[in-house]
């Protein structure tokens, strides 16, 4: 019986106690510490934008985008995830999402998945499933939405 090949995934752990799970080849850089300003009254979601490589990246707060509380201005030990989101719908398709602390890289098994119902509140266009891996509940956000998002709100990369 041949056994299925595990994949590198990354947990992003957000202020709320959600996790997000990401392929490991779409987080790019880990950010310093990061004091992520208030949102704005447009898109309490957006958090400014941060230096990264040759230009500046938007920064997301994924928590509040999905409808959820997310980082507090202030929040201690957040980090800015610079993330590749293989769209072609930005000009620079990279965005810095808000981590509570490092994230962790992670051996994804397909055996080690189980299915998960959305959480009551996910926005079912930028959580593509929700999963237990292990003891802990993640979601797998949709990066094509999000980037979507970004272009609509008119905050995208420059």
């Amino acid at each position: 019986m041949s056994r299925q090949q595990s994949v590198f995934g990354v947990l992003l752990a957000q202020e709320g106690g959600d996790h997000l799970l990401l392929p490991n080849v779409a987080v790019l850089e880990v950010g310093n510490v990061f004091q992520p300003p208030p949102g704005s009254d447009s898109a309490p979601w957006w958090r400014g934008q941060r230096s990264f490589e040759s230009g500046e990246v938007p920064v997301v707060d994924f928590e509040r985008l999905n409808g959820g509380g997310g980082a507090e201005a202030g929040a201690s030990r957040t980090r800015a995830i610079f993330v590749q989101t293989f769209g072609h719908m930005l000009q620079n398709p990279v965005v810095a999402l808000l981590c509570r602390g490092h994230p962790h890289l992670v051996d994804v098994e397909p055996e080690s998945l189980q299915p998960a119902p959305l959480a009551e509140g996910d926005r079912d266009d930028l959580v593509l499933c929700r999963a237990r891996l292990g003891n802990t509940l993640v979601a797998v956000p949709d990066l094509d939405t999000l980037e979507a998002e970004l272009a609509q709100a008119g905050v995208a990369s420059r």
